[in-house]
């Protein structure tokens, strides 16, 4: 390529939002199998082990992504500045959160050395736990640099590059390294359990981290767009994108805090319970993921459109986000609620038996396809009022709608002694679903979230 190429303008056609939109969703599963192969081999090696990690990792995330949720608004930025055609300014607010990113080195290192003593779990998790979350706290700056090198690339609408290192680099080195670490190799590699299932997660992030800042760096970059040369640090940039997702990850924090209430109030209640409910979470937290992915697209195609003024645009792209939200749904429903049992069918050969949880288990997965459906039109309308740097209504209108709505009836019937099943709470989730959906809505409707960042 040389510094003549074409840069195509991203607007709110059905092809430039599938030809951003589809990579997108593809690296985002790609993750979001990441973690559920981990889940799955860790059930193979012990159940008490996948429940260990499931609580200790929404921890380690709910810190992790307090640092990735203000990374991220380097995205905005970017799009703006492409919508623009500002194109030397593209590498500056991605410098800002590289920056931001090692800076957190030493919390994350901090955390990792006190993480026996930063737990909730229930004794019979504890051990595991504790390994896995230690293990992946050491590292747990990679994701917010991880995604503020993405923001270069999402917010110009090349989507691609992000997909190819996902699926490519990420996720297979997960899966070779989960199985290897997680169940060893007599005689050559130990059995490490939780530890190894983080290890392999590590090293996921860095190789992918690695791809990426090889991509970023490339010849056609540095002369294109400067990406070497506008390393300053610009308070400026660094304090608008503060400004924009500080609140958000709050937002994020509190949001992980009460996943991480609701699945340790579970795991005290039983063993079964915490397995019901992590079983079906990890389903829910596989395609929440391809959610966020719509959400994500969504502002990098809004993003564009607002830094022309191209409202009419806007507003066709979410149309067609939502119809797509509804479809995605749909294509997720029937599996989980036409035929469970090839999900089921996958738990016989788990190390422990939990064959009498099954129909608990389904009912969970029915309940489960109905969250999923309403809280990607939720994304997807959060990623368009994002675009205009509205980040504080939509995420604090979800984070009350989660403590009010999820976690309090939780706790209230635990501490009363009357949580006796963990459907319950994925009751609780389709209805802060439905209303932090329609409050966001109301938002989208009164153009408040419309502002030009640049």
């Amino acid at each position: 390529m040389n510094n003549d190429t074409k840069i195509e303008v991203i607007d709110g056609s059905i092809k430039s939002i599938l030809r951003i939109t589809i990579p997108i969703i593809l690296s985002t599963i790609s993750i979001s199998f990441m973690f559920l192969i981990d889940r799955f081999f860790l059930a193979g090696y012990s159940v008490d082990a996948m429940n260990a990690a499931c609580i200790s990792g929404n921890f380690v995330a709910m810190l992790s992504l307090f640092f990735i949720g203000i990374t991220g608004a380097a995205g905005v930025f970017v799009g703006q500045y492409n919508g623009a055609r500002q194109y030397n300014m593209l590498a500056v607010p991605v410098w800002q959160m590289i920056y931001f990113s090692l800076a957190s080195v030493p919390l994350f290192l901090v955390l990792a050395y006190f993480s026996p003593h930063l737990n909730m779990l229930p004794p019979y998790f504890l051990k595991d736990g504790v390994a896995y979350q230690q293990t992946l706290m050491c590292l747990g700056f990679l994701g917010p640099l991880r995604v503020s090198i993405t923001a270069f690339f999402v917010g110009q609408g090349k989507t691609k590059i992000i997909a190819c290192s996902a699926i490519i680099i990420g996720a297979i080195t997960n899966i070779i390294l989960d199985y290897l670490l997680i169940y060893g190799v007599p005689g050559k590699i130990p059995s490490l359990g939780c530890r190894g299932a983080a290890i392999a997660t590590n090293m996921s992030e860095f190789s992918q981290v690695m791809i990426l800042t090889c991509i970023l760096f490339s010849s056609y970059n540095r002369k294109k767009f400067n990406v070497l040369k506008n390393h300053q640090i610009n308070f400026e940039i660094f304090k608008g994108c503060y400004r924009i997702e500080f609140p958000m990850s709050i937002g994020h924090f509190a949001i992980l805090l009460a996943w991480y209430m609701l699945q340790t109030i579970i795991g005290h209640t039983s063993r079964d319970a915490s397995t019901i409910y992590n079983m079906a979470l990890n389903i829910f937290m596989f395609f929440f993921f391809i959610s966020g992915g719509l959400g994500r697209s969504a502002m990098s195609i809004c993003s564009n459109m607002v830094g022309r003024d191209d409202i009419p645009s806007v507003r066709e792209t979410y149309k067609f986000f939502v119809i797509m939200s509804v479809c995605l749904g749909g294509l997720i429903a029937i599996p989980l609620i036409c035929c469970p049992n090839w999900i089921l069918s996958a738990l016989n050969g788990l190390s422990s038996d939990i064959s009498a949880l099954y129909p608990q288990i389904k009912m969970a997965l029915l309940l489960v396809s109905i969250a999923i459906t309403l809280e990607t039109i939720f994304q997807s309308t959060f990623g368009v009022t994002l675009s205009g740097g509205d980040a504080k209504f939509g995420i604090f209108a979800d984070m009350a709608c989660l403590w009010i709505l999820v976690v309090a009836p939780t706790a209230a019937l635990y501490f009363t002694n009357m949580l006796h099943s963990s459907q319950i709470v994925f009751g609780f989730m389709i209805l802060r679903s439905a209303v932090s959906s329609s409050i966001l809505y109301r938002r989208y409707k009164s153009m408040k979230w419309y502002k030009k960042l640049i």
